[in-house]
């Protein structure tokens, strides 16, 4: 008898190893987002201070920060929603 191909149960048994490894694997690379976004802020605030740094050098006095400005007041009306 010549068989080609693959049985069922070995596919089967692939498709679970392949399972397996897969949920291993997906765990450990779940939070590089989050890892790869706090290490940009990071970055971010390191290079502001070298920015301030610099302005402090050349003119002697660090920047001032921005002023906020204040919330409106939001009226009564805008707070109903309209249909």
């Amino acid at each position: 008898m010549n068989r080609k191909g693959f049985t069922l149960i070995e596919l089967l048994i692939v498709v679970v190893i392949i399972g397996i490894l897969a949920a291993i694997a997906i765990p450990k690379f779940a939070n590089t987002k989050e890892k790869a976004y706090l290490a940009s802020m990071k970055s971010d605030l390191r290079n502001l201070v070298t920015a301030e740094e610099a302005y402090f050098a050349d003119s002697i006095k660090y920047t001032l920060p921005t002023p906020t400005p204040p919330r409106a007041a939001r009226s009564s009306s805008a707070r109903r929603r309209r249909p």
